[in-house]
């Protein structure tokens, strides 16, 4: 019975979403164009924040991109 409450444990932990501070850089053309940190967020959160970034510099920079670091 320990074992097998050790395993479950072991794998809700290992399962769960893993919330913290994430940093999304834009840039075009090696020029930065933006720096952004993501606080107490899901790695899939940032991305989709990140991705709503690059839309926005696209508008005004057309070769503008914006990555997780």
């Amino acid at each position: 019975m320990k074992k097998c409450f050790f395993v479950l444990a072991l794998a809700a932990f290992v399962l769960c979403s893993c919330r913290k501070d994430r940093h999304c850089v834009c840039s075009q053309n090696g020029s930065e164009l933006g720096d952004f940190t993501y606080t107490n967020v899901k790695k899939s959160e940032a991305k989709q924040y990140c991705l709503a970034q690059q839309n926005t510099y696209t508008v005004s920079y057309p070769n503008a991109s914006c990555s997780l670091k």
